[in-house]
């Protein structure tokens, strides 16, 4: 276990003086917020009794093997090659084992069998996010209860970080979705925006811009990683530690960043908010000590200058950061639609309406969260897929749309009109 999770370690060091955040972003009809976490692991081996910090079992290493004792007397007969006592809040205590190349979970107050030894790897650090335990067999990705019973979810081909709201990245079939999981259960599976900064810092933290504009506003993400499926690509290759676009939100005289998730040279400690300065030329960022926008004379931490395409290129950057940062254009923040964020609950049908963009089309029409979506035009959505519904809803501007609409026990029928959704990313 200790070899399985000493990535997330190491990556976790990466980030310790960071709260771990994702920024908003528009995804087709979608405004969603994303917040990226991980669960720091550190291990330790002993040929000594070694015993969790409150639990009354102990693991206890003998001829090679690990084993769970209790006042003195052994829980398992069985030797183990790994072994780990984790403690969860609102779960029993539990051990993470390993014989040869296989995993397993045992009850650590009992050493009885919680799951059995047939997965590659077992993360039970997800209990405390989502209240499920993830699993890995036979190269997919699944998750089963905290006492070994399957939980109702598809299996995937990888899963990214997961927030702390219970929200994550993943992929199946070659396809990108943004899961969501409440009180142990999956409740929604959207399809996933095509650019995810990832800006390491809630957005109700940020530090709020005195002079919100400039001629460098906007949303800019290193040229190497130009949508959110070449991003992923990445990250599972190894090229970045977050499933998300390395990027730089700059507002008047404040930039939000998110430089410290590429892979490569240690970089500076970075804070996630820094002071801006901008003109048509370039962009200079300094640290919040320094005086807002360009009154103050020190010298930068990072210095920009602004391309003839628009993009930005660092010219004073440390060497494990690309050069060139290409400015997202408008259309990314800005798609023809209603206003709505919608999902496809699990082993349900239709398009629950999960959030109404404030003075939106959809919300002046009388669109609620809540509400679920029966009809497009007269069609059911009982058999769409949440793409087939969303490229439906979506059209040409100026336009009108019918929802058939089940609110409670009302069935109603709303049309509303197409208009562009612009959404700030920050």
């Amino acid at each position: 276990m200790r070899s399985t999770k000493m990535n997330n370690a190491e990556r976790y060091n990466r980030f310790e003086n960071s709260s771990k955040a994702a920024g908003i972003l528009i995804a087709t009809l979608l405004l969603t917020q994303v917040l990226f976490t991980s669960h720091a692991f550190a291990a330790s081996e002993s040929t000594e009794p070694q015993s969790a910090t409150t639990s009354t079992s102990e693991v206890t290493q003998r001829d090679g093997k690990y084993y769970l004792y209790q006042n003195g007397k052994s829980l398992n007969a069985t030797g183990y090659d790994d072994l780990e006592i984790e403690q969860h809040d609102n779960f029993p205590d539990l051990a993470e084992a390993r014989l040869g190349s296989q995993y397993g979970l045992l009850n650590a107050k009992t050493g009885k069998v919680v799951l059995p030894f047939v997965y590659q790897s077992v993360e039970t650090g997800t209990l405390d996010t989502i209240g499920l335990i993830q699993v890995r067999k036979d190269d997919r990705i699944s998750f089963v209860q905290s006492d070994g019973r399957p939980a109702k979810s598809p299996s995937y081909d990888a899963i990214g970080e997961f927030d702390e709201s219970g929200q994550v990245l993943a992929e199946r079939d070659g396809k990108l979705f943004m899961l969501t999981f409440s009180n142990g259960q999956l409740r929604g599976e959207d399809a996933a925006p095509r650019y995810l900064p990832s800006i390491v810092l809630p957005p109700g933290l940020r530090e709020r811009a005195t002079n919100p504009n400039g001629p460098l506003n906007g949303t800019y993400v290193a040229s190497p990683y130009p949508n959110l499926k070449t991003a992923w690509d990445a990250w599972r290759k190894g090229q970045l530690l977050e499933p998300a676009q390395p990027a730089v939100v700059v507002k008047g005289d404040i930039a939000y960043v998110s430089l410290g998730i590429l892979v490569g040279p240690q970089l500076p400690a970075m804070p996630n908010t820094l002071r801006a300065c901008q003109s048509e030329h370039g962009l200079m960022l300094r640290d919040t000590s320094q005086a807002r926008g360009c009154a103050s004379t020190a010298k930068p931490l990072f210095r920009f200058q602004r391309q003839a395409d628009g993009s930005l290129r660092c010219t004073n950057c440390d060497s494990g950061m690309p050069d060139k940062w290409l400015r997202l254009p408008a259309a990314t923040q800005s798609l023809v639609g209603i206003g709505i964020g919608i999902a496809r609950p699990v082993n349900d049908t239709g398009a629950l309406v999960r959030a109404v963009i404030p003075g939106a089309p959809a919300q002046l029409a009388g669109v609620k969260p809540g509400d679920r979506i029966t009809s497009i035009d007269g069609q059911s959505t009982a058999e769409m897929s949440l793409e087939q519904i969303t490229a439906l809803i979506r059209g040409q501007p100026a336009t009108t749309v019918k929802l058939g609409i089940e609110r409670e026990t009302k069935q109603l029928e709303l049309s509303v009109e197409r208009k562009a959704i612009v959404v700030e990313a920050d």
